[in-house]
């Protein structure tokens, strides 16, 4: 008897988390999440400022990004906890005088490059300029987040 009472208990606990993890995107949870990894340091670049590249860029999308912010995962978050099916990844290097800033979105599960972009930034003063000028593009980016 007490068996068969725990086997209803355990089936409905795990109808309800089935039917709560189907229903999550209806939920406001969204099914789109994208993981901002490290910005590569190449060719002499100081890896604080690709740390500084990477927390703005987080920043930003979240705050263009408004109430669906829960889909913007950073790798120094210890506490990530979702799986992302989206990564942006990006280098940093230095031509000459200019900073070469490459950032590029891709889609985990298709394999398919969702977003794409490269910028020369020639005054090391308009990075946060360029990098929100990046986010935005990101946030309004229709194939990133369907």
């Amino acid at each position: 008897m007490k068996k068969t009472i725990l086997s209803v208990l355990f089936i409905s606990l795990v109808s309800s988390v089935i039917l709560f993890c189907s229903t999550a995107p209806h939920r406001g949870i969204s099914s789109t999440r994208l993981l901002i990894n490290p910005i590569k340091a190449e060719g002499g670049i100081n890896a604080v400022i690709t740390g500084k590249i990477e927390k703005n860029l987080v920043s930003s999308l979240q705050k263009k990004r408004g109430k669906q912010c829960d889909c913007i995962l950073y790798h120094r978050n210890r506490d990530i906890s979702l799986s992302a099916n989206r990564q942006l990844n990006g280098s940093l290097s230095k031509i000459g005088n200019s900073l070469f800033l490459s950032i590029k979105v891709v889609d985990g599960e298709k394999s398919i490059i969702l977003f794409n972009t490269s910028k020369i930034i020639k005054n090391t003063k308009k990075i946060d300029s360029v990098v929100s000028d990046i986010s935005e593009e990101i946030a309004k980016s229709g194939t990133i987040w369907q």
